[in-house]
């Protein structure tokens, strides 16, 4: 395969069932073109007996998505709702992090053979890129569907907007079976990559979340973790998923582009009053200083923290000072 040029994608497909395989091949190029990635793209297909195993690919070794097409029963409509953001297909995530390149360890290998997924993609950034995993169920009812391409370019459309988030990496995919998952975040190296607003909200398992929460409001406070922490618990992190190996839970967390939409929201006086509580002006002062009564400021910082989601009045400062880096 050729080596991509900056931005290009590589895509490789497998295609188990042999009758189908062009099937496939159609619906991904169908899929690029409503990403608006089919320039450069290079194809892939090929016919296995086996369970689907991952090439090295020339100019893009590195592990950024998972593509899967099941035939568990949902329908297309169900798919492009959100429907693909789903249980299963986070675990298989999970396991894809300790597939950067070459074939796909055991797990991965059986757990896609207990589901019976038939079909396969891996969609790959260039060599050097930074990288995230995605985990995207989708059903498909049969070839006769597929020969309209209008429809298909319909169904795929939410697809193919996953896979341009996907490749908008924003952190390098971290080795967690090699760190533990708190002092991964705390060194920046938690797994971040862009979604949307449906995806982050499918995607967040409250209980985690609820746990991370708790500790990044107890834990004692040092400049890497104040931002890393502060992160989780105004929303710009949703936890999506866990590992545990040797007894220890490693955490997986995306980051949500519209996480810092709550400060965005604060009015002016808001965001001045803040700035002088978060420097440790007393109440009194900020209410002098800015003509408005000593209950307005107190009304404005618990608004405030009720927008940014926070419990403690001491983590305004820090709040506020993460995002002013």
């Amino acid at each position: 395969m050729a080596r991509l040029a900056h931005h290009d994608v590589a895509v490789a497909a497998w295609e188990l069932n042999s009758d189908r395989a062009t099937w496939l091949r159609d619906l991904l190029g169908i899929a690029s073109a409503v990403a608006g990635v089919h320039d450069g793209l290079a194809w892939s297909a090929e016919l296995q007996d086996g369970p689907p195993k991952l090439a090295n690919i020339e100019g893009a070794p590195g592990l950024a998505a998972w593509l899967t097409v099941d035939h568990a029963g949902r329908t297309s409509e169900d798919a492009i709702r959100g429907a693909y953001f789903e249980t299963p297909i986070v675990t298989t995530m999970r396991s894809a992090f300790s597939a950067i390149c070459g074939e796909v360890p055991a797990p991965i290998r059986d757990e896609l053979a207990s589901r019976e997924l038939r079909d396969v993609l891996l969609v790959a950034p260039r060599a050097g890129d930074e990288v995230a995993t995605l985990g995207l169920p989708l059903s498909i009812h049969g070839p006769a569907e597929w020969d309209d391409p209008a429809r298909l370019a319909e169904r795929w459309a939410g697809v193919a907007l996953h896979m341009r988030h996907a490749l908008r990496v924003r952190h390098a995919l971290a080795r967690l079976d090699s760190m533990d998952a708190m002092d991964a975040m705390d060194k920046g190296g938690a797994v971040l990559a862009d979604f949307d607003a449906r995806g982050r909200g499918s995607f967040a398992v409250p209980a985690m979340r609820k746990e991370l929460r708790e500790r990044a409001t107890q834990a004692q406070r040092t400049p890497t973790r104040t931002a890393l922490w502060t992160d989780l618990v105004i929303g710009r992190c949703s936890i999506v998923g866990y590992r545990t190996r040797a007894g220890a839970m490693r955490f997986i967390a995306v980051a949500n582009p519209d996480g810092a939409r709550g400060l965005r929201a604060l009015s002016a006086v808001e965001r001045r009053t803040i700035e002088r509580l978060a420097a440790g002006d007393s109440q009194k002062a900020v209410a002098l200083d800015l003509g408005i009564r000593e209950t307005s400021v107190s009304n404005i910082a618990r608004r405030a923290r009720a927008k940014l989601g926070l419990v403690d009045p001491s983590h305004l400062a820090a709040v506020w000072a993460a995002t002013r880096r």
